[in-house]
């Protein structure tokens, strides 16, 4: 079998979903033909990986050259990984849609499924309210000519599984793009220049709309007045891992931060191994869409997320088992819920343990993809 998939980005940009192409297509190599159609014009190396410059964004209708670069050995499946805002400004390529249907027409074997890791803006402003007209129209066309649809998070599943009648519609979550390290936690302690008993919040990734700021200052503030959670009343840490160093240092006002900046898989890695609990609160709820949860997960970080309309029930059922969820609406929730699981180293590891294991069990790249080739071979025609 070959499966070919498509994304604007891969690495070196700095894009979530291209890094997930990346490392999805490292796994699916390992079983079948793969090829990486994008626009990216000097791609990271993938082993094994075919990765192709096939198109130019923008301009929009640049998107129309994948026919030639796909045409050239049309795959068993096409993959779609798609988000609105990736294939052009404001989350409009109407290009798109027509560039997947001439290849249908034109190699009728080929198999189309689209990835569906954002569905379109909500109506929120006026702004908003004319974007998702066309995002609406997008989002349905790109179904309507797939012959299998995946959602990231099982909440959408189920709520368009409706739109697609004919269409056999799947949950597909998503894995850590960051590599484990087992490495050892006081020498990354040294290396950073963080005390062996500072208390070490983590938090990771872009400071997106998504983020509960709130919950993160809240959650400092009821660690840093308690004493039983605290080493000798040492001040706890904030360690931020991500772009947006100094917007988070603003937000956090005279707590105390260090910002380690944009890093390498490896080296985030080795920071997450400094931290005693990772805050990752999100406003809509976490969901198995959330790479950066999952990078917690992988690295059996305890974590304090949150509990909202997108949290999808299999990360529900685990509450307190492998991560601590709070309701997304209630910050002082979340603050007790980060100053418990400081105080109780215990509690901390038997967390951590129990959030690895379910991670290997259910969420790497591995697991991902035998999963996306157990359905994809249910509709390949014999």
């Amino acid at each position: 079998m070959q499966i070919d998939l498509v994304f604007p980005k891969m690495p070196p940009a700095t894009d979530g979903i291209g890094d997930h192409t990346a490392r999805l297509a490292e796994a699916l190599v390992q079983s079948v033909d793969v090829r990486v159609h994008t626009s990216q014009d000097a791609a990271d190396p993938v082993p094994g990986v075919d990765v192709v410059n096939a198109f130019r964004l923008p301009p929009r209708r640049g998107i129309l050259d994948i026919g030639d670069s796909v045409g050239t050995t049309p795959p068993d499946w096409l993959l779609v990984q798609f988000n609105q805002f990736s294939y052009g400004r404001w989350g409009l390529n109407p290009f798109l849609p027509l560039a997947l249907y001439r290849l249908k027409q034109q190699h009728p074997p080929m198999n189309l499924a689209v990835l569906f890791h954002e569905d379109f803006v909500p109506v929120t402003s006026f702004e908003n309210g004319v974007m998702t007209t066309w995002q609406r129209a997008q989002f349905w066309c790109l179904g309507a000519l797939s012959d299998r649809i995946f959602f990231s998070i099982r909440p959408w599943r189920d709520r368009y599984r409706s739109w697609f009648p004919s269409t056999p519609v799947n949950h597909l979550p998503v894995g850590s793009n960051i590599p484990r390290l087992d490495a050892d936690r006081r020498t990354v302690r040294q290396e950073i220049g963080i005390g062996a008993r500072t208390p070490v919040l983590g938090v990771f990734g872009s400071l997106h709309a998504s983020r509960l700021l709130t919950h993160i200052r809240a959650a400092y503030d009821a660690i840093g007045t308690d004493s039983d959670s605290t080493a000798a009343h040492t001040d706890p840490l904030l360690l931020y891992i991500g772009p947006d160093g100094a917007d988070f240092e603003r937000a956090m006002g005279r707590r105390r931060v260090h910002s380690a900046g944009c890093l390498p898989g490896p080296d985030v890695s080795r920071h997450f191994r400094a931290m005693d609990v990772y805050l990752a609160p999100f406003v809509d709820g976490v969901s198995t869409r959330r790479g950066s949860f999952m990078t917690g997960l992988q690295h059996g970080t305890p974590t304090v997320s949150t509990l909202g309309p997108l949290t999808d029930q299999e990360l529900q059922r685990v509450d307190g088992q492998a991560a601590c969820l709070a309701p997304a609406d209630e910050p002082a929730s979340f603050a007790r819920a980060a100053r418990d699981l400081m105080a109780d180293a215990d509690r901390r590891q038997e967390l951590g343990e129990t959030a690895r294991a379910l991670y290997d069990r259910r969420f790497s790249f591995d697991v991902i993809a035998d999963s996306l080739l157990t359905q994809l071979c249910e509709t390949v025609p014999s």
